[in-house]
């Protein structure tokens, strides 16, 4: 039996190791991989559109640090509000720090 978790807090956005943006986010998560969330941009860069030079690297990071890569689905510049796709679902804050540890070695 799938049961679902609405989860809501602030996080911060990163490409190739650079911190693009915090924000607010509230998302759904059930038993399925990916997870649509909604972000709204309260500070940094508010381009997170397909069309950013950092679209294929983003990832979102959650406050309890958990995080995953994300694909931007809808939203605007202007008032910094996205819909987008946690592909693959949301990883342990153990495996982003393997991950960013090996990227330096």
């Amino acid at each position: 039996m799938d049961t679902e978790v609405r989860v809501v807090g602030r996080g911060a956005i990163h490409a190739m190791g650079i911190w693009l943006a915090t924000v607010e986010y509230s998302f759904v998560q059930s038993g399925s991989q990916d997870v649509e969330a909604k972000i709204y941009v309260t500070n940094g860069e508010r381009d997170l559109s397909a069309d950013s030079i950092f679209a294929e690297e983003m990832i979102l990071e959650l406050e309890d640090e958990r995080w995953g890569r994300i694909t931007v689905l809808a939203g605007s510049a202007s008032n910094g509000v996205y819909r987008v796709r946690i592909e693959g679902g949301l990883s342990a804050p153990s495996a982003r720090k393997v991950l960013t540890d090996n990227n330096f070695r």
